[in-house]
């Protein structure tokens, strides 16, 4: 639950980081941060509009297949997991997952935070079998057993 909550200051912080800071545009930015905000006071449904439009936004200036991209797709899965929401949260996590295997490579941390999201996703939600959920648990070991928690949410 720590992470959970920590995960939006985990983003911001990375977000903001400098070297990045110059990639993304001011209205990029500014969707993510009132989104953010919104997210970290429990407003979610208030949030879904400013992270839909930081998804549109990176879409447009990094491209549907860019790591960013991903991010902000995770982001917004998040923000529905966090509803109960899973039906518009699972094929968001399952393509921030792809992203990341296709441009990081399928041994990246990155990659495994992915398989967890999916496999924490499955969890909170009874419609799949615990066996679905251990078919993405069992992957995360094998690429970061430090990622192998029971809540690990980071971009």
């Amino acid at each position: 639950m720590f992470i959970r909550r920590m995960l939006p200051i985990i983003l911001a912080i990375l977000w903001l980081w400098p070297a990045s800071l110059y990639a993304q545009s001011q209205e990029l930015m500014d969707a993510y941060r009132q989104g953010l905000a919104l997210y970290e006071v429990g407003r979610y449904e208030e949030a879904i509009p400013f992270y839909r439009e930081a998804l549109e936004l990176g879409e447009r200036e990094f491209g549907p297949d860019h790591p960013t991209t991903a991010i902000l797709l995770n982001n917004l899965a998040a923000l529905y997991d966090d509803q109960g929401r899973y039906a518009e949260a699972e094929p968001l996590f399952k393509r921030s997952l792809a992203i990341r295997e296709k441009s990081l490579g399928p041994d990246h941390p990155s990659v495994a935070t992915g398989l967890n999201n999916i496999a924490l996703m499955y969890y909170a939600q009874a419609r799949h079998s615990a066996r679905a959920a251990e078919r993405f648990c069992l992957n995360v070991p094998r690429l970061s057993p430090e990622l192998r928690s029971e809540d690990r949410r980071n971009g």
